[in-house]
């Protein structure tokens, strides 16, 4: 009787504990999942500026558009840096108080400077964003004629190509 009795208790210690594990299993993924829930991230999506002259002083102005986005729930307040080509900063924060899972906000700036680049959070305050690689942007205006040369080259020899296989 005694056997049996150990038996028992022996499947039923085994039966506790795989019902342990199922739980703990099952507490974990639920954990993971509201923790990928508390995680957030921002990203600076584009850039854009022109250049406006008063044609009576000569005064020139840069009007620059930087549009910003995030995925995630969050109500933090969220530095925005855009530097400028002669060095100088424009700091300002979004202030986000809507309740969407996806968000998006477009900055306006009047510069006397043309933008080097935007970015978001710039002092790492928010320990939850997934990625801080897409939470800057540079301008590169500079690399736009070489990829349009480039480019012309590329097409010019595809052209060839295509040409000389007609041919032959």
């Amino acid at each position: 009787m005694t056997s049996l009795n150990n038996l028992l208790s022996k499947e039923v210690q085994k039966f506790n504990i795989s019902i342990g594990n199922i739980s703990s299993l099952f507490e974990r993924y639920f954990q993971q999942q509201d923790s990928a829930r508390e995680e957030i991230d921002f990203a600076v999506k584009s850039i854009s500026f022109y250049k406006e002259t008063d044609l009576g002083t000569g005064a020139s102005s840069f009007f620059t558009n930087v549009v910003v986005n995030r995925t995630g729930e969050t109500k933090v307040p969220v530095d925005l840096r855009l530097g400028l080509e002669d060095g100088t900063a424009v700091d300002t924060t979004w202030l986000d108080t809507s309740s969407t899972y996806i968000s998006w906000q477009n900055f306006e700036f009047r510069t006397n400077s043309p933008p080097q680049y935007a970015q978001l959070d710039p002092w790492k305050k928010i320990k939850t964003d997934r990625h801080y690689s897409n939470n800057s942007l540079l301008v590169n205006d500079f690399s736009l004629p070489v990829v349009k040369w480039v480019d012309r080259i590329f097409e010019f020899f595809q052209n060839v190509l295509l040409s000389s296989g007609v041919f032959v």
